[in-house]
């Protein structure tokens, strides 16, 4: 087990070395490779004091351990939230539920923009104190050291600063010499040798070392070569797919004919076993894949009758952001390890707390293209920004109120979407919805997480034969999809009867290209209690082998007051609120 370093009393360095990243940023080269320095103070609280790159978690998380055992961690002080500080927050939230993230205000909202809103949160402001026992720490705002939320922790009782980027330089902190020795073989050659003892705190598998020598004239030279070694081959990032939801698991054996047992296992979960495939060149290799179950009903209420769909088999495969224990039985010798997933992205702003401004729907900036909404001047109130809704997290939600249309007598829903809205006047008065965004998945979603409250009447508009008569319950509704489309689909709706509808539970296809998968709620009654309650919908997927969608629009959100508003068929004092859309990964 990797080791933490001690710093002061009850104070341990926890952090890791990156000696793989080339570019910091992409910009700055890292020939000495960089360190991600967090602390841990051990104490009747346990606090952490930032934290680490998402990818070294496994690391990191034997580093803490190390100290703390099995004891739970209490707190996360984030001192700035740039990725290779904070990127490890969902996977120590894993381990540890009941941690709590400390920082200052600006930090957590880019916390909960980054990584959700689901989680325990403290704010501190300047001069501010937490105890922990012994030890307290007290915090300072640095703002623009390098981002706008920096702040310094500062330990009372030992006197450390906890400093963050302030006063940071490149480089990784220096190994040991331990097995290196040098023996001169002539005037002009000395022999380098590597001995177990250089390799011992190497891991399996391919390790690239690069010599470089200096003579005491300025004369250098360099020389890169790379040492395989034998055992359970770590995982990386560059073993698992997380669109595809494999993994595959590697073990270096240099004897011929050596049989591997391969296991693996979500954190708590059974093993499951799989026979190791050799590939000839001293690996021995398991490709762990998903099982998909195929469906033909759905499990939330919805008036449609669904098309044959599929959904990911809990258990199988794996997925973004969860931590996994992985073996190798090679004989009679058990190798093990753990690896966490890097973490899925984010949805665009789905915390809805940036608005346009108090009367307009999410949003910051006049050019600001993800979320968009039917509002227009003859009516405002289709999409409001609300602060007073229980339930939220944030400050605010998102307030959908149907009304009706005056100048163009007709019923208007209260929505919200990904995409742009336009209003028509000349040629028949209604709005033109054009929906999808751009979205990069980098790992698939298994379902996705939101808040809503709704408020339900009876249809007293039907304007173009729709779907529900006047006089019966309307029916909200929001869905999710995924899509792949090389245009945004538009939809009219109006005083004339509609066109361009669609609707993903009865087509796979949309005009301009597919429907790889969707999750949709219809709502057919008033929310009970008077706050917003939360929902989890499973992806239906329609694709489960294609790649990525990597088209111009790749995903589509939509809320209505009426599922049917399209065709005019409404109810024109329905209200929901929406609020805190995440992927669940």
């Amino acid at each position: 087990m990797l080791k933490a370093i001690s710093v002061s009393d009850k104070i341990w360095w926890v952090g890791v070395n990156d000696r793989k990243t080339p570019l910091f940023e992409n910009l700055w080269s890292l020939p000495y490779g960089v360190s991600y320095n967090s602390y841990l103070i051990d104490d009747e609280k346990v606090a952490l004091i930032d934290g680490v790159k998402g990818e070294f978690f496994g690391e990191y998380l034997e580093r803490i351990q190390s100290i703390v055992g099995a004891r739970p961690v209490d707190y996360l002080i984030v001192n700035h939230v740039e990725p290779d500080h904070s990127s490890a927050i969902r996977m120590l939230r894993q381990v540890y539920p009941n941690i709590t993230v400390v920082a200052d205000k600006q930090a957590l909202t880019l916390i909960g923009q980054f990584y959700g809103t689901s989680l325990a949160t403290k704010e501190v402001k300047d001069g501010e104190t937490l105890e922990l026992g012994a030890h307290s720490l007290t915090f300072a705002t640095i703002p623009m050291v390098h981002w706008p939320e920096t702040m310094i922790s500062f330990e009372n009782s030992s006197g450390i600063a906890f400093t963050c980027d302030a006063f940071g330089s490149y480089g990784a902190l220096n190994g040991t010499t331990e097995g290196i020795s040098l023996e001169p073989v002539d005037k002009y050659n000395v022999r380098l040798t590597l001995s177990d003892a250089f390799f011992a705190s190497c891991q399996a598998g391919d390790q690239k070392v690069t010599l470089r020598i200096e003579d005491a004239n300025g004369g250098s030279s360099e020389v890169a070569t790379t040492y395989r070694l034998e055992g359970l081959v770590p995982v990386t990032a560059d073993d698992y797919d997380l669109w595809a939801n494999t993994v595959t698991l590697r073990v270096v054996s240099f004897t011929p004919g050596t049989t591997v047992q391969f296991g693996l296992r979500s954190s708590g979960g059974e093993w499951q076993p799989m026979a190791g495939t050799s590939q000839g060149n001293d690996f021995i290799t398991a490709t762990y894949a998903p099982q998909w179950e195929e469906k033909t009903t759905a499990d939330w209420s919805t008036p449609a009758t669904v098309l044959p769909y599929s959904r990911l088999k809990k258990g199988t495969g794996i997925s973004a952001g969860n931590t996994y224990d992985y073996k190798a039985t090679v004989g009679s010798k058990e190798l093990s390890g753990r690896f966490t997933a890097d973490e899925g992205a984010p949805m665009t702003d789905g915390s809805l707390e940036s608005w346009r401004s108090a009367q307009q729907f999410p949003g910051s900036g006049t050019n600001y293209t993800f979320w968009g909404s039917g509002y227009n001047p003859f009516a405002k109130e289709l999409c409001t920004r609300d602060e007073a809704m229980p339930g939220r997290v944030g400050t605010y939600c998102a307030k959908l109120s149907a009304t009706y249309n005056t100048l163009a007598k007709v019923p208007a829903p209260g929505n919200l979407f990904t995409g742009d809205f336009a209003i028509q006047v000349l040629g028949g008065m209604g709005g033109n919805v054009s929906f999808g965004k751009k979205f990069a998945y980098n790992a698939r979603p298994r379902a996705v997480r939101f808040k809503y409250h709704a408020t339900i009447g009876e249809v007293n508009y039907n304007l173009h034969g729709g779907k529900i008569p006047v006089g019966e319950m309307d029916k909200a509704r929001i869905f999710v999809c995924i899509v792949d489309w090389t245009a945004q689909q538009k939809v009219f709706a109006g005083t004339k009867a509609p066109t361009g509808t669609w609707d993903p539970e009865t087509q796979t296809e949309a005009a301009n290209g597919p429907i790889i998968g969707y999750a949709s709620k219809f709502i057919e009654e008033t929310t009970q209690g008077d706050e917003m309650v939360e929902v989890i919908l499973p992806i239906n997927y329609y694709q489960d082998t294609a790649a990525a969608p990597d088209g111009k629009y790749n995903i589509v959100v939509s809320c209505s007051t009426s599922a049917y508003g399209d065709y005019m068929d409404a109810c024109t004092t329905n209200v929901m609120y929406v609020d805190d859309f995440e992927w669940v990964y």
